[in-house]
């Protein structure tokens, strides 16, 4: 308990300023203040109420008041409060309470959240690049939009929704935004241009390139039949094939039926999405009607057959380094799995009995022996010849995703491994697939570099030559020009606005996802 007076024996009026000596009354007022070598503080203040004796002032009476320490009316000191609202601010109201506890600030997570809402805070003044995104609120559901002053990296405010006409009024209510970076949303644009008609609006360079891998990725799931039957470069049919190991896998009548039955309802959906885009129902038409995705709808509006998923990649096989000696003892005559096992084990073989007796199985099946058909083989196990590829990044033929394979045509050619590049070397066989390389290639070049003098000639070519893919990417680089020519001419981008986009995710984690809006935009906007 700390007892504590003034030391002055006049006070001011708040009214007129009048300075008052005779005193009315006295009482005490009892307000928490900041703990001392980990012991709580309990004030006992003594104040005194004075008469006001100036004849024109309407006040009688008043209390001397404490502006530094005490705000009128308070329980809490002023460096109590500012305390409370620092770790508000970098905590938020459940952990920030949790290391109050730990100070020895006696205080309640509402407590603290209430400190934080009514804290005044000085408006952000108007930025002059503005960066625009989204955030959500709540993911795939309510979502937001988060403005940034892109000179200082510092958020501006953030809005409740993503419509055009919010983003609008905000700049309308805000004027002296001259340039304004975005993504190519249409909400965005939209909106850019009736809140600030004569700002410059800048696309983001990376979503440039997203958006461009994306139209890639799109072209190879098209293609994705024919590319699978495309041979490996200067494979040779007459070669002899190294030896392969088999693989038995068992399975039951109802995962065989499983499987069919899954084919049959792809089948059934790619034929639905074709009819009706026969009849001229666009992607979000036929995916509210199917209820499916609108990914999955372009997929399979692009396809030419029916869509099948990417095979199982197979583990690489410990038997590889030791097929030569395998070989050699079979050709010799010793086919025992256990005697084949024992003579690769003094080599330096780790693995099981297992996988040398399948190997002995495969043999056996290649030389049509009876032994394998009466007693290895059983009606109920599908045996799949396949050869073990290297636990790689890329697979082999046809057996990477589109999503995988257009990262080989958007990357740096020298960047590849060799097992990449020799999977690029196969997809470049197709004409169309290597004349969208090329294209691909040259926008990468010109985006790294900012080669806006480029941009009309790459246009023109991916007109007379690309892909429909890339000519669909290409029809909406022209709708957007201006914004993508200020891209590759002006240096900044949406970077800063990804940076606080990570920042909001976090502040909105340690709340839990409880905090309104209001409370999350103190946080992200308003730092000490």
């Amino acid at each position: 308990m700390v007892d504590a007076h003034t030391t002055t024996t006049t006070a001011s009026c708040p009214d007129c300023q009048h300075c008052a000596t005779r005193i009315h009354s006295r009482y005490l007022r009892a307000p928490r203040d900041l703990p001392v070598s980990t012991q709580p503080v309990q004030l006992r203040l003594l104040v005194r109420r004075f008469f006001c004796d100036q004849p024109t002032c309407a006040r009688r009476t008043f209390a001397e008041g404490f502006p530094e320490l005490l705000p009128r009316k308070a329980q809490r000191t002023a460096r109590f409060t500012t305390t409370l609202y620092d770790v508000g601010m970098a905590l938020g109201g459940s952990a920030g309470a949790s290391l109050a506890h730990r100070l020895r600030i006696c205080t309640s997570p509402d407590t603290i959240v209430r400190v934080l809402r009514r804290h005044k805070q000085a408006e952000a003044p108007t930025p002059r690049v503005l960066g625009i995104d989204e955030f959500a609120l709540q993911k795939g559901r309510v979502y937001g939009t988060i403005l940034v002053d892109i000179e200082r990296a510092a958020p501006v405010d953030l809005l409740p929704d993503r419509r055009s006409e919010t983003v609008a009024a905000w700049l309308q209510e805000h004027p002296g935004v001259e340039i304004i970076t975005r993504d190519r949303s249409t909400e965005f644009t939209h909106g850019a241009s009736e809140g600030a008609p004569t700002a410059i609006q800048v696309a983001d360079r990376w979503h440039l390139l997203t958006n461009l891998r994306e139209a890639v990725e799109r072209m190879l799931q098209r293609q994705g039949p024919q590319l699978a039957r495309l041979p490996k470069p200067g494979a040779n049919a007459d070669e002899p094939q190294a030896s392969l190991v088999l693989f038995s896998q068992r399975t039951s009548a109802r995962a065989r039926a499983a499987r069919q039955a899954r084919r049959e309802e792809r089948a059934q959906r790619f034929q639905a999405i074709q009819e009706r885009t026969e009849q001229g129902m666009n992607i979000l038409q036929i995916a509210d009607y199917l209820n499916i995705s609108r990914q999955t709808v372009r997929r399979y509006r692009a396809a030419t057959e029916v869509p099948e998923p990417a095979p199982y990649r197979v583990a690489p096989s410990q038997l590889r380094p030791y097929l030569v000696l395998l070989e050699q003892q079979w050709a010799a005559g010793q086919t025992n799995g256990a005697a084949l096992t024992r003579a690769i084990q003094a080599q330096g073989y780790r693995g099981g009995y297992r996988q040398v007796a399948r190997w002995a199985q495969q043999q056996r099946l290649l030389e049509g022996t009876a032994q394998a058909a009466t007693r290895r083989l059983q009606p109920d196990v599908q045996h799949q010849l396949v050869e073990t590829p290297a636990r790689k990044r890329s697979s082999e033929a046809g057996s990477g995703s589109a999503r995988q394979l257009a990262w080989l045509l958007v990357r740096d050619r020298k960047a590849l491994e060799a097992n990449e590049e020799a999977e690029l070397v196969r997809l470049l066989q197709d004409a169309e697939v290597a004349q969208s390389y090329a294209l691909v290639q040259q926008f990468q070049q010109m985006v790294r570099r900012r080669q806006v003098e480029h941009l009309d000639p790459w246009l023109e070519a991916c007109r007379n030559q690309g892909a429909s893919e890339l000519q669909s990417f290409a029809a909406g680089i022209r709708q957007e020009g201006a914004a993508i020519r200020a891209a590759l001419s002006l240096p900044y981008s949406n970077g800063p606005v990804e940076g606080q986009i990570t920042r909001l995710k976090l502040l909105k984690r340690q709340m839990y996802g409880r905090a309104k809006l209001d409370l999350l935009r103190l946080r992200v906007v308003h730092r000490r």
